[in-house]
């Protein structure tokens, strides 16, 4: 059956139109109503005006070296990845990390770009009960071989419900198996954490067995995805995946807006 969409026809605020009408407005994910924002909006246009809608090439216009670097310090780490989507997120790191593991733990109740990811890597998946970290044990003891490495993949924060998984307890089971947690953590990003770091941060969990894929699209209020991670991650990404990196939506203007929404 065809879907049909209610047309928003002005900046996300407090107040919006919505098909002609006024509204109080307190849904969606701009979480700090940014996207809105006058100081975003010029940055777009500004970059726009400066380097075009695109750089039909590489990576190398400044409003995309210049969220990367913003995104960097602002997540503590040496290096970013900034993608043109975040529902691409998952994908990039269950590529980048094939070679690290060998079975795929995943939360049923996962978003559905996580279980695209999983079905483009063609590992063996192996999903557990919703948030149930007992579940997720006894998969581990009774499915993996001696020597195998598991990746457990989740929503760090279940949009539809709030809620968050426990990514402490998912950690401490998996580390006797040297295992990696790589998390959606798109609603986490910018909200969650001392620092608005995310899910990870919120956690106290660091290091090279965890890795968060983020959108600058919700709390920062611009556009595309973000993987903070260090060097080693990186030449991960550079070896292992292929992503056209000018794909829509213009991705100069975007990440101008996302940089400044970092700011």
């Amino acid at each position: 059956m065809y879907e049909e969409h209610v047309m928003l026809e002005s900046p996300l605020g407090p107040r919006v139109r919505i098909e002609g009408k006024e509204y109080d407005y307190f849904c969606g994910t701009s979480y700090y109503c940014l996207h809105g924002d006058s100081r975003l909006i010029k940055a777009a246009c500004q970059a726009t005006q400066e380097f075009g809608l695109g750089p039909a090439t590489g990576w190398d216009m400044p409003p995309l070296r210049e969220v990367e670097e913003l995104a960097a310090t602002f997540f503590g780490t040496s290096a970013a990845r900034y993608i043109v989507s975040g529902y691409l997120g998952n994908f990039f790191l269950v590529h980048a990390l094939k070679d690290d593991y060998d079975v795929i733990f995943v939360d049923a109740v996962s978003h559905y770009s996580v279980f695209d990811a999983i079905r483009s890597v063609g590992k063996p998946t192996i999903p557990f009960s919703h948030l149930d970290a007992e579940d997720l044990e006894h998969k581990l003891r009774e499915s993996l071989e001696p020597g195998q490495v598991p990746l457990v993949l989740t929503d760090a924060v279940f949009p539809v419900t709030g809620v968050m998984a426990p990514l402490a307890d998912y950690a401490e089971l998996i580390s006797c198996y040297e295992g990696i947690l790589s998390v959606d953590d798109s609603h986490g990003v910018g909200v969650l954490g001392e620092h608005g770091r995310g899910s990870l941060e919120h956690w106290g969990l660091s290091g090279e067995k965890y890795y968060a894929a983020g959108t600058l699209s919700k709390a920062f209020g611009g556009f595309g995805g973000i993987i903070p991670g260090d060097d080693r991650l990186m030449e991960k990404i550079a070896r292992n995946v292929r992503v056209p990196a000018g794909a829509i939506p213009p991705p100069v203007p975007a990440a101008a807006a996302s940089a400044e929404g970092i700011r």
